[in-house]
């Protein structure tokens, strides 16, 4: 024993003060010291009770032998770990778990342990207990609660409290203590504070119960019955914690305030009842026969009672459960009234008022029935919910491709086990087995022509051990054979055996170790040299190469053999670089020396790179060592003509630095340092000389939260270039510098670049396009910006989408337009027309105004656009004038349908001229002309004085006829007007107009002298009109007629008179001429207006507008092109 102490310490065991055998024997824990290779120095006596193990067995034993790693991972995780380490280990061996931690020793390892399976296996019970909990929540409608009775807080609300509150239980558990307050009715605060209160003496298995109000979500009150219990203790004994059921008592309460206004007294004999409570009296005719029942009273619970509101004493059974006799309740209450015997049956009964499953008993008293009731909806639903869940399970393990069966111990008289019985298989479990129907079978009659999937000693060992078991077998079969995982667990008095195929997991094994041994052969054959190491740390194999270029022996490199091969200087360093990589899981590099076989050190750049499956498990790390001596000569030589580089750079126009790369003891890059900047470097920094000076930690900090720290530490390991632009203010003012960096030894040769003014002028840019993109947003018309795409030729073949504002993008329906082809997404351009228009703007320099019609997917409708030259490419603004089109059509087409309207009415008004002029012929000159002919006939020459007198009278008679003819022509076409003009026709029509007591007279003032022929011939038929009607129909004394121009480009004609006017709403009866409707007509023929002003027994006035001058339009004006879709 004294000899295993002195390999433990560093001075010889007589040094010591203290016995320590001794003190380890006293130590609770289970106490190991184990030697570098893993062998059992010193065991104390806790060993027996912790490891199941006695200290004279593991005494000298190899610890990996006794507990192997495949049995014992987390322990030989443990054991592996270059420093302390902890962890917890499960031993199978005697069911226990432990937990474990580790010391070293300068010699060795010390293990030591304690047993905590009582703590895992209350953690367990608590587990169950909190999902029984849960279980309970879920299955109750009911609100459980945990009350903290400290600071009268809810520390657990089941999720039923959104549906029964409105509230969820995160709220309930912000609000803390407040919830106290929030929530309870102001009333009853106080109750509950002293009901918490006397919850803290609470004995275990004592409730208490309370009534109190809740405020719901939505601000209601509703009572709830909680009853409370002792759920948890304090250190002193007193109740902690609470746990109560909160059941929603409202409807319960309503009922019971109803009833109790109605009855006083039977509420009071069945208050205390929980079964719906009636009693019916029956109801007959004189001859005896049953005709209904009669309610007489009643409990809160009672059927009726819950889905009847207002039923009281004295009202029928039918009048209150109207669909009762069509149900068979009916009939089961006459038969019992008229047996006198009591019935009871569970039955289903709905209606308006009631869906629910009833457990009902009738009791005959005298000539009537006592009622009673029972919901049991909700143990209908759970035992519907229950058989749904069982067909389910049965269907999910009648898919199931795992085989399961289920075995019940079958036994002798004597208890003991002689056989197993099938409770239950699944398909697979019958099909592997080649029998049918094992339920109700013995295993030992059935399975003596079949191999067992389990021994009778391996399925007796579980149903005696209740421990469960598992091994894999090949199980043959009549085509083949296969491979089967078999588990074996514990189940009442039996057992479940379940088997899982696992044929191509053993193929997929026996083709990887054929892979590993074509792996090695490739290792082999390589010129540098290669291994392989486990996950745990364990070496696993090196190649040819190693044992030919070390001269080491297989057994020579085993374990940490392989160690002496490295220079003792570089070999930490390699160590650390290892156990970094197992942390991290990533591949490391890291140069070393490694002895040849003649005893010469070269240098070699070791890398190793870990191997994952495709489950992201970690197989094994692969590491190489490549030969890489003559390059560190070359670097010495190379380092010996620094001086003369450094000279040359320090002449160069370019700002150039040196760093070299800052490790820590692991050999990793935590900085770079400054050796060296040339004189372009210093002035480019305002002075500032970097010499000496740390990357991070004096230059740049901000690089490394950046990411450029990272960047130029993967160049030093890749050798890639990296080029960065970042600010700098360390001296001097703010500047931008552009960063080159390349590496050169275990450093960067870095470029700089003062990058300040072009920074500048990128933010002044994107400050403009920001501009640019907010006054494009802000517009209403689209606006979009192309640049030209043209062949190898150089012809424009489509547009390119540069920039398009918020209205375009609403307009095309996209917002992805930018970097996409025109003519790509909007083909039909290229057949309107509008493609060519728009190549000719960006080839000539035009401007393009196109109003075109698009039908497309992507765009629909009419849109006006404007596009000009801009470089080598479009502007272009467009707008949606779809609506403006369609009022263009809609005007469009009034217009034509008031022309319509007014060529009718022309046409209406010369046929009636045309009938006039008829009746003027055929009345008038016709009537003179036959008057005439008859004269005619009477000359008599041979009586001269008759002859004389008819001539005469035939002579006036022409004269009339000749009268009337005139005056015709001068009405058809006026001779004055063609003659002398518009202003002296006017004064005609006033002077020929002034007869007997009327006197019109004329006014013409600024008429333009030169009117159009038929504007003249208008104005003038409208005079002729305006003064017939005055002289006909007004019966006026004084009248007008003024003839005035207009500023404003129009013509005025007034008419007024002091005659008798008229209302113009009524109709006016045997008025010549064309008459008001054919004078509106034609005003409106003519784009003028006119405004009749009659005034009944006060004169009328009469006012016509027309248009004489028509601006002309501005010879600048564009016409846009109109073009539309096929």
């Amino acid at each position: 024993m004294a000899k295993a102490i002195t390999y433990f310490t560093d001075t010889p065991a007589e040094g010591l003060s203290l016995d320590l055998p001794s003190l380890l024997q006293t130590m609770p824990w289970a106490v190991l010291l184990l030697d570098a290779a893993g062998i059992v120095r010193l065991a104390n006596a806790a060993v027996a009770a912790v490891w199941g193990l006695a200290p004279a067995v593991l005494q000298g034993s190899q610890l990996g032998e006794l507990l192997p790693a495949a049995t014992y991972p987390a322990l030989h995780a443990l054991l592996a770990a270059p420093a302390p380490a902890h962890g917890e280990c499960y031993l199978p061996h005697c069911a226990q778990w432990l937990a474990l931690s580790t010391a070293q020793l300068p010699q060795g390892l010390a293990l030591y342990g304690h047993d905590i399976t009582a703590l895992r296996r209350t953690e367990a019970e608590a587990h169950e207990q909190a999902h029984l909990l849960a279980s309970i929540s879920n299955a109750t409608p009911d609100l459980i609660y945990i009350t903290d009775l400290q600071t009268h807080s809810v520390s657990y609300a089941s999720g039923h409290v959104q549906a029964l509150l409105g509230y969820s239980p995160a709220q309930l558990y912000a609000q803390g203590p407040a919830a106290f307050g929030h929530i309870l009715h102001p009333d009853d605060q106080a109750l509950r504070l002293a009901h918490l209160q006397a919850c803290v003496l609470l004995p275990d298995e004592q409730l208490l119960t309370q009534d109190v109000r809740l405020r719901l979500g939505d601000g209601r009150y509703h009572w709830f019955r909680l009853r409370d219990r002792a759920f948890r203790r304090g250190a002193d004994g007193r109740v902690s914690h609470s746990i109560g059921i909160a059941q929603d008592v409202q409807a319960e309460r309503e009922a019971t305030d109803r009833l109790h206004q109605h009855h006083e007294l039977l509420l009071g004999v069945f208050a205390s009842a929980q079964v719906g409570l009636s009693y019916q009296q029956a109801v007959r005719d004189e001859q005896g026969q049953l005709l209904d029942f009669r309610l007489q009273t009643l409990n809160s619970a009672s059927l009726v009672a819950d889905h009847q509101s207002g039923l009281g004493q004295g009202e029928l059974l039918s009048e209150a459960l109207p669909h009762l006799r069509q149900h068979e309740l009916w009939g089961k209450f006459t038969e019992a009234l008229a047996t006198g015997q009591p019935m009871r049956l569970e039955t289903h009964y709905q209606h308006a008022q009631l869906s629910a499953w009833l457990d009902v008993s009738i009791t005959p008293l005298g000539d009537g029935l006592i009622l009673s009731s029972l919901d049991i909806s909700a143990r209908k639903q759970a035992e519907l919910e229950l058989q749904h869940k069982n067909s389910i399970l049965e269907a999910v393990y009648g898919a199931a491709l795992t085989g399961i069966q289920v075995l019940q111990s079958v036994r002798d008289a004597a208890g003991e086990l002689v056989d197993f019985e099938w409770v239950y298989a699944t398909r697979a479990a019958e099909a592997l087995l080649g029998q049918g129907p094992l339920v109700g079978r013995q295993q030992a009659a059935t399975l003596a022509p079949t191999p067992p999937l389990a021994t009778w000693a391996q399925q007796q060992q579980v149903v005696a051990t209740g421990q469960p078991a598992e091994h894999e077998m090949p199980y043959p079969l009549p085509s083949s054979c296969t491979w089967l995982r078999v588990l074996l667990v514990p189940f009442g008095d039996g057992l479940v055996l379940a088997h899982e195929d696992i044929t191509a997991r053993k193929t997929e094994e026996a083709t990887m170790r054929a892979s590993r041994q074509q792996l090695q052969q490739t290792l082999d054959a390589l010129p540098q040299i290669v291994w392989t190491r486990l996950p745990n740390g364990q070496l696993g194999t090196f190649n040819a190469r190693w044992y030919a270029y070390t001269g080491l022996s297989v057994a020579q490199s085993q374990a940490d053999g392989w160690q002496a091969a490295l220079h003792p200087d570089d070999l930490p360093r390699l160590l650390a670089g290892r156990s970094k990589a197992n942390l991290d899981g990533t591949s490391r590099t890291v140069e070393v020396r490694v002895q040849r076989h003649d005893g010469r050190y070269r240098w070699h750049l070791c890398q190793v790179v870990p191997l994952y499956h495709e489950a992201g498990e970690l197989l094994y790390w692969v590491g190489s060592a490549t030969d890489i001596d003559d390059r560190k000569q070359t670097e010495t030589e190379l380092q010996e003509n620094k001086h003369l580089l450094e000279a040359v750079f320090h002449t160069s126009p370019q700002a150039f630095a040196l760093t070299k790369s800052v490790r820590n003891a692991t050999g990793d890059i935590v900085d770079f340092s400054f050796l060296w900047t040339n004189e372009k470097c210093r002035a480019l920094l305002h002075g500032h000389d970097l010499t000496g000076l740390r990357l991070l930690a004096d230059v740049a900090p901000r690089f490394l939260t950046t990411g450029i720290f990272d960047k130029l530490v993967a160049s030093l390991h890749t050798g890639q270039l990296v080029e960065e632009e970042a600010p700098y203010a360390a001296a001097g003012p703010a500047q931008w510098l552009r960063w080159t960096a390349a590496r050169l030894g275990d450093g960067n040769f870095l470029t700089l670049e003062d990058i300040t003014a072009r920074k500048l002028a990128d933010l002044e840019r994107r400050h403009g396009q920001e501009l640019l993109q907010a006054v494009f947003d802000s517009t209403t018309d689209g606006i979009e910006v192309f640049k030209s795409v043209r062949n190898a030729q150089g012809e424009l073949i489509d547009f390119e989408w540069v920039l398009h504002n918020q209205v375009s993008q609403r307009l095309l329906g996209r917002t992805d337009l930018v970097g996409k082809r025109w003519l790509a997404e909007l083909p039909g351009m290229a057949e309107l027309g509008v493609f060519g228009r728009h190549r000719r703007v960006a080839d000539h320099g035009e401007v393009a105004e196109l109003e075109w019609h698009y039908q497309g997917e992507e765009l629909r409708g009419w849109f006006h656009s404007v596009a000009v030259q801009l470089g080598d490419g479009l502007l272009v603004t467009w707008q949606d004038i779809t609506a403006r089109k369609r009022q263009q059509a809609e005007t469009l087409r009034l217009q034509l349908t008031q022309q319509q309207q007014l060529a009718q009415a022309v046409l209406e008004a010369e046929e009636n001229e045309k009938r006039r002029i008829a009746e003027s012929l055929h009345n008038g000159l016709g009537q003179l002309l036959y008057a005439t002919k008859l004269s005619l006939a009477q000359l008599d020459p041979a009586q001269p004085i008759a002859f004389a007198a008819t001539l005469h009278k035939t002579s006036e008679l022409l004269s009339t006829a000749i009268g009337q003819t005139r005056t015709l022509s001068h009405e058809l076409m006026p001779q004055i007007l063609a003659d002398f003009g518009l202003e002296v026709a006017i004064q005609d029509i006033c002077t020929t107009c002034s007869m007997g007591v009327l006197r019109m007279r004329s006014r013409v003032d600024d008429v333009p002298p030169r009117l159009s022929p038929h504007l003249a011939l208008a104005l003038y038929r409208m005079a002729q009109e305006l003064a017939n009607n005055i002289v006909k129909h007004s019966q006026a004394t004084r009248a007008s007629l003024q003839l005035l121009g207009q500023a404003d480009g129009t013509i005025e004609l007034r008419a007024d008179d002091n005659g008798v006017g008229f209302v113009p709403n009524l109709p006016q009866v045997g008025r010549p001429g064309i008459g008001l409707q054919a004078l509106h007509d034609r005003v409106r023929l003519l784009r003028g207006t006119l405004h009749l002003l009659p005034t009944p027994a006060q004169g009328t006035q009469v006012i016509i507008r027309l248009p004489w001058a028509v601006p002309t339009a501005a010879a600048t004006s564009t016409t846009p092109v109109y073009l539309t879709s096929s």
